[in-house]
């Protein structure tokens, strides 16, 4: 505990320990001085700025913290953002990977053989009545 006189001849008597964490939503609380001993005005005014500093610290600390917590939730959203866009990216390739496919097995099908065997067969049919063949 710091002690002292004022100027008027008061004694005053200061804890030196600090002051508990004020929440955020709590402004900087007024501490009450205990009037004990008589303490110099100058070392109780390097105590309480001190102490005001340190409450100012704190209260700028929890401030910066609450922004990190603010940045750190936009960066997840962005990233959650990000992977709908891979996701929808990937689904549409691999819709126009399956529409491909499906052009080329057509190509190959046994429909379109058939198709092709049925219209030589009516080519050279064709082709021997005329000739006069058949």
């Amino acid at each position: 505990m710091l002690t002292g006189r004022t100027e008027s001849g008061v004694e005053l008597a200061v804890p030196e320990h600090a002051p508990e964490p004020a929440s955020p939503s709590e402004e900087v609380a007024v501490q009450h001085v205990v009037l004990a001993e008589p303490v110099d005005a100058p070392v109780v005014a390097e105590v309480l700025a001190a102490r005001a500093q340190v409450a100012a610290a704190r209260a700028e600390a929890e401030r910066l913290r609450e922004r990190v917590r603010v940045l750190e939730s936009w960066v997840a959203a962005a990233a959650q953002g990000r992977k709908v866009e891979y996701v929808q990216a990937q689904r549409l390739a691999m819709m126009k990977a399956v529409e491909r496919d499906e052009r080329f097995t057509f190509v190959l099908s046994l429909p379109l053989a058939l198709l092709v065997l049925y219209c030589g067969a009516l080519v050279v049919l064709v082709w021997l009545l005329l000739e006069g063949r058949i």
